[in-house]
């Protein structure tokens, strides 16, 4: 054991001589596992606004800030609303289906499905939608 006196006044010091953690001696921080079906921990989440509720918090916001809600006309899906950096938003339908397996898939404006709904937001947040004059990508959630 090294003599930790010989050390004092770094930062580096251990007033107990002994390693902190395993193996490098680094404390590892645990990922918390996150239940991706349960939408309402998601800060992009606003199941209860409405379309204009969208639209009036996206009015005039960067392109790219986005949020979800439940869709008021198609039963089971998701509206997605992103800023487009006007007073109009870009809206998309987060679409379930069946994957063939008995699984459910979600899928917007790509032929692309994801296993669950921030599987794809997380997609989209590194891949551009599509929307027609340019591509918008997901960044921040309002």
């Amino acid at each position: 054991m090294l003599e930790q006196s010989e050390f004092a006044g770094f930062s580096f010091v251990n007033p107990t001589g002994m390693l902190a953690g395993k193996g490098d001696g680094a404390a590892k921080k645990k990922k918390k596992k996150v239940n991706k079906a349960d939408l309402r921990q998601f800060k992009w989440y606003h199941p209860d606004w409405s379309r204009a509720m969208v639209a009036s918090n996206l009015a005039g916001k960067a392109a790219g800030m986005f949020c979800v809600r439940e869709s008021a006309s198609q039963h089971g899906c998701f509206a997605l609303a992103a800023s487009i950096g006007t007073e109009k938003a870009w809206n998309g339908l987060i679409t379930p289906s069946d994957d063939g397996t008995g699984k459910t898939k979600y899928g917007l404006v790509a032929a692309s499905r994801f296993n669950n709904v921030p599987d794809l937001i997380e997609y989209y947040q590194k891949n551009p939608i599509p929307v027609g004059a340019g591509d918008i990508m997901l960044t921040k959630a309002v």
